[in-house]
């Protein structure tokens, strides 16, 4: 029986026998049976938490039913450590820390696997937040072979009660520790006090050896110190350098330390001095002899000369002027845009060679003009690019690895204008020719960023017959790829509603369905009403995005911004909700193409585009002949993550033609959007033309008629809406027009009161049909509303008496409090003096009627019941409603404000947009958008990214995830709005295992140059990446002359067979036996670490997961 647990038995026997036992006092057991199988201690997930105690170890303990016999059934704790015993000498730790101090600590271990040899474990107590280790708190005992019941007791004591963790360490246990039954006494006593520590620390050097010589004047100082209490220092020391060595990851009794010092030439003393919490110290000296190697002979005079051949700032569409046989490199067309991302791309070219020229580098400052203030973050560094003799920018700036690039930080794209400078190859880093660093090697640009107004898309899932709406994330992303196109400051660009639309009962694949769903759809939107223009935004969309699946169509109004589109994870099927909102800004089509579909007119004025050389694009019109719907230069869809795709004029359409599903944005249609969006700015190419009047102006002193109507061209057939009265500044609609269609308004003896001529506009995307919106002067004798052409079969009229309907609204009349969600009854009576029948509008205000959503159109009946989901809340709600006979209207408001409930925040996740796998050890980009109907924007501190596995990964709507945990991870994306009320959403993502393997020589990941003098010492290190299974061990070199050599239990042998075949585990850093060069022959060795899953003793290359080091080996 060890001397510890004889004496805690004695003191307790002795107790008894003086009829003094001890107080009962506080005690912890641990035996983890109240934890479910599959619990895992981490650091951000400890179940013991609420009794002061944390767990932690190497790999996470995991609560397991073991196999051999537990101190208490059934469970026990495991801990699979990540070094296994055939790399090693030991395990990792497991570690207890206390929030309390403790006198007494008992443990129970095992081994869960079958040892081949006995194994140690080693109890060790610790004081004063786990720095100090308390002398005497120290317990083993010797397991195996083979495996251990739980039922072997450490025991650790400390008299005066300053236990406050403790570390059980296994030795080689091959991954099988096991603990139960952990006994914690809770010291009651008064704070224990500093202890004494009069034995000095022990210092020995391990390597370089004494009197040993070295041709480097840097070398690694390695050894170790042992200490029965703690070390406060450790210093390695040089004649010309010193360094303190951080030990606060390291316990006693035993600290291992590895530190470069630089030496000088010729024979110096190295000293390595611990000192100890009492001030105790210990050293010890080597002395070396240093012999630098001679400098390399000067290297032969070299003509290179790297200069730099253009920059070109991009945020969708790349900018030079390519109408015409050569790009302008100082020719910038594109506007850019305030707060989007920016793509910076440098070219540069080497001349005086013949050879590639790798490693090139390039480095961009920025200044704020006027006065040239460099900005913050300045300077930023591109990729490393490799430059050929003979390509120039034509070539470099169609492949996105052949020029320097720079994301611009999201603070150098603030409104106004910076200079950028680029210097390629910046310090000389590829040494050029004596004088050839120069001028030359920069580029200056200057760029002005532009703010924008507002876009606000207002998106409605909409129903069709037999089928059901669109997903949210499907809406979601198609927004996310509009954000990427069109030339709108990010934080302008904003959406809305997600509502669903259930007006009718439409058969979208059907075009007369098509047409009135869109007609009905303008209606429910409040266009009709003169409501939609709302003073919140500059520019109003109203999207319908459908789930139809047989006929992907979209369509947009005529005359109001309101669109049909389709909601599909499909490329084309997004990029065409780009092309109708393009519609709803007043774009018309492109034509041409002879991979595309010719749509209908109007046309826009389209550029003829051709490539750098001046040739057409293979996708030319029809008959080849121009124009051609080339978006003309490289488009660039520059992601969320800093990263960009090039997308190929050759063979992408611009967006506002039919060449599905090939479009992007191009610089015509981008610049002519920035314009529509900044009417200030001037824009080189492709201007948007003259605004026209707003259909809404402001409230004035006459009432007009606001007319509507669905005509079917070719059939003879049209329908009339009913009228609804909206007032405007007097004069504003009092033209007479010109046309071959009217609309007159008559009194109750038909004589004519005022006419308007018109043409209709076909709809866009749907030719056969017109949907006409025409405002009339609301002259109160009007009894006749009449629609006439010889196009149609017959005149389309309406007609109602003189008198306004009597309208009044029954409740919500003030003081209601209405719930966040379900649905709530809206009351009203109405009456008509001429008995004619009635149509209603409903409309809702949550800020006092300052703005209007509508949310019942054509409706028949004295009320109706609201889905409260799709409402904003607050404390300042109002109902409208609106009642038309035809022609007159009446409208009543609620006599006081009611109370609505706020909604959570709408979240969703755009990537990963299913079950994403992505292998372990590659980062992970999670993208999703908030945003709440109350408050707007969300701040991105209350935008929350969590893992089921690996806890909380990050805040704000973009975060890149690195080292998750192999398996399936529930990805939880969480927003808090300022009601400190929470939206969710969730994803699947997963880490796939795969092993990653380090090699080092000579502790460099190289290229190493060494000489036959020198020894190479080879380290490796795996992450089993989770994977477990049987695999092949790989260490093998390529030799000089091609041949390979292969390391094996018995050496290196020229014959392919791996150094082992076991099952994968965690190795974090393995050493292997020096290797002498003074035999080898000289040139260039590679030399491969790594493993494959295929044990057959073969290199399976496909599955061989590896690193490698190479080697120059010189006289």
């Amino acid at each position: 029986m060890r001397r510890n647990l004889l004496a805690v038995i004695s003191l307790l026997v002795l107790g008894l026998l003086l009829g003094t036992a001890p107080a009962a006092a506080l005690e912890h057991i641990l035996g983890f049976d109240d934890l479910a199988v599959g619990t895992r201690f981490r650091p951000w997930s400890q179940p013991y938490s609420s009794l002061g105690i944390t767990i932690n170890g190497d790999g996470y303990p995991t609560v397991i039913d073991p196999t051999v016999s537990p101190c208490s059934p059934p469970h026990a704790l495991y801990h699979d450590a990540s070094f296994g015993s055939e790399f090693g000498s030991s395990d990792e730790d497991l570690t207890m820390e206390f929030d309390f101090t403790s006198d007494h600590v008992i443990v129970y271990v095992g081994l869960e696997q079958s040892a081949p040899y006995t194994v140690t474990a080693t109890l060790r107590g610790y004081r004063d937040g786990g720095a100090l280790l308390i002398p005497g708190a120290v317990d083993s005992v010797t397991m195996g072979p083979g495996t251990a019941g739980i039922l072997n007791p450490l025991v650790i004591h400390s008299d005066d009660g300053a236990i406050d963790s403790i570390v059980v360490s296994y030795g080689m246990a091959m991954e099988s520790e096991l603990i139960d039954c952990v006994h914690i006494n809770v010291w009651e006593g008064p704070p224990p006090p500093p202890p004494d520590d009069l034995i000095p620390p022990s210092v020995v050097i391990t390597a370089p050896a004494d009197l040993s010589s070295t041709s480097y004047t840097v070398v690694n100082v390695s050894g170790y110190v042992d200490e029965d209490v703690g070390l406060t220092s450790l210093v390695v020391s040089s004649p010309i350098d010193s360094v303190s060595i951080d030990i606060s990851g390291q316990r006693a009794p035993r600290y291992i330390f590895g530190q470069p010092i630089n030496v000088p030439a010729g024979s110096s003393t190295i000293r390595v001095t611990a000192e100890d919490g009492g001030g105790n110290v210990d050293y010890e000296e080597i002395t070396i002899n240093c012999s630098p190697l001679p400098p390399p002979p000067s290297p032969t005079p070299s003509t290179l000369n790297i200069r730099a051949s253009g920059m070109e700032v991009t945020q969708a569409i790349q900018g030079w002027d390519m109408i015409g046989p050569t790009p302008d490199p100082k020719d910038q067309q594109t506007n850019m845009v305030t707060g989007k991302k920016t793509l910076v791309r440098v070219y540069g070219v080497a001349e005086g060679t013949a050879m590639d020229i790798s490693g090139v580098g390039c480095m961009l400052r920025a200044y704020r003009l006027p006065g040239v203030l460099e900005l913050p973050g300045s300077p930023i560094f591109s990729n490393r690019v490799m430059l050929r003799p003979g390509e120039d920018y034509l070539i470099q700036r169609t492949m996105g690895g052949k020029s320097f690039n720079f994301i611009l930080p999201d603070d150098w794209t603030t409104p106004g204008t910076i200079r950028l400078e680029a210097t390629v190859n910046h310090f000389n880093g590829v040494p050029e020719e004596t004088g050839a660093y120069d001028y030359y090697n920069s580029t200056i640009l200057d760029v002005q960023f532009h703010d924008t107004e507002d876009l606000c898309i207002r998106v409605y899932r909409l129903f069709e017959r037999g089928g059901s709406s669109p997903t949210i994330a499907e809406c979601d992303r198609n927004m996310a790829l509009m954000r990427l196109m069109y030339p709108v400051n990010p934080e302008r660009f904003s959406t809305s509603g997600y509502s669903t639309d259930e007006h009718g009962d439409y058969d979208l694949s059907n075009d007369d369905d098509l047409a009135a769903y869109l007609h009905t759809f303008s209606y429910a939107n409040g266009w009709q009403y003169g409501v939609a223009r709302a003073l919140w935004c500059d520019n109003v969309a109203d999207l319908g995005l459908t789930h139809h699946t047989d006929t992907h169509r979209g369509i947009t109004h005529g005359d109001f911004p309101v669109s049909i589109s389709v909601a599909s994870d499909a490329y084309n099927h997004r990029n065409r909700t780009a092309h109708e909102i393009g519609h709803a800004m007043g774009l018309g089509h492109i034509l041409g193409g002879d991979w595309c579909d010719v749509p209908a007119g109007p046309y826009e004025p389209y550029p003829i585009y051709t490539d750098q050389y001046g040739m057409d694009f293979p996708i030319t019109t029809l008959f080849g002949s121009p124009p051609t719907p080339s978006i003309g230069d490289w488009g660039a869809m520059i992601r969320d993550d800093n990263t960009f795709f090039l997308r190929d004029p050759g063979f992408t359409g611009d967006m506002m033609s039919y060449c599905d599903p090939d479009t992007w944005i191009s610089g015509y249609t981008w610049n002519w959007l920035f314009g529509h969006f900044h009417p200030a700015a001037s824009s080189a190419d492709g201007a948007a033309p003259e605004a026209a009047p707003q259909m809404v102006a402001p409230l004035g002193p006459l009432p007009y008629f606001h007319i509507g109507a669905r005509i079917m061209f070719g059939q003879g057939m049209a329908w009339l809406k009913p009228v609804w009265t909206v007032q405007h500044e007097a004069g504003t609609y009092d033209y007479v027009g010109e046309g071959e269609y009217s609309l007159s308004l008559e009194d109750g003896n038909g004589n004519l009161l005022f006419r308007r001529d018109f043409d209709p506009t076909p709809l866009p995307n749907l030719e056969s049909y017109a949907l006409v919106f025409e405002i009339l002067p609301g002259i109160a004798q009007t009894e006749i509303v009449r629609l006439s052409s010889a196009h149609l079969a017959q005149d389309v009229v309406i007609s109602a008496g003189i008198h306004p309907p009597d309208v009044k609204v029954i409740m919500p009349n003030g003081g209601e409090l209405w719930n966040a969600t379900g649905y709530q009854e809206i009351q009203w009576s109405a009456k008509d003096e001429d008995g004619d029948p009635l149509t209603y509008a409903v409309m809702f205000s949550n800020d006092k009627g300052l703005t209007w959503d509508v949310i019942g159109s054509e409706l028949t009946a004295t009320g109706m019941a609201v889905p409260l989901d799709n409402l904003s809340g607050g404390g300042s709600c109002l109902v409208r409603v609106l009642a038309s006979d035809g022609i007159h209207q009446g409208e009543d408001v609620s006599d006081g404000l009611f109370s609505k409930g706020g909604q959570p925040p709408h979240v969703s996740i755009l990537v990963p947009d299913a079950v994403t796998t992505v292998p372990y050890g590659e980062p992970v980009i999670l993208e999703g958008l908030a945003w709440d109907r109350e408050d707007g924007t969300i701040p991105e501190a209350d935008i929350r990214w969590e893992s089921n596995l690996d806890g909380p990964l990050g805040t704000g709507q973009v975060i890149g995830a690195l080292g998750l945990q192999p398996g399936m991870h529930e990805i939880n994306f969480k927003a808090t709005d300022s009601d400190n009320m929470t939206g969710a959403d969730s994803a699947s993502l997963y880490i796939a295992p795969r092993p990653i393997v380090n090699i080092k020589a000579n502790n460099s990941d190289g290229p190493v140059t060494l000489s036959r003098s020198n020894t190479l010492n080879l380290s490796f290190s795996l992450d089993n990446g989770g994977v477990t299974e049987l695999a092949d061990w790989w260490l093998f070199a390529q030799l000089p002359n091609g041949k390979k050599y292969y390391y094996t239990s018995g050496g290196w042998k020229p014959t392919e067979q791996p150094a082992r075949q076991s099952p994968l585990v965690a190795v974090p850093s393995y050493n292997l036996a020096p290797v002498s060069l003074s035999t080898l022959p000289l040139g260039k060795y590679v030399i491969y670490c790594g493993t494959d899953l295929n044990p057959d003793g073969k290199t399976s290359w496909e599955i061989f997961y590896y690193d490698s080091v190479t080697l120059e080996l010189q006289p």
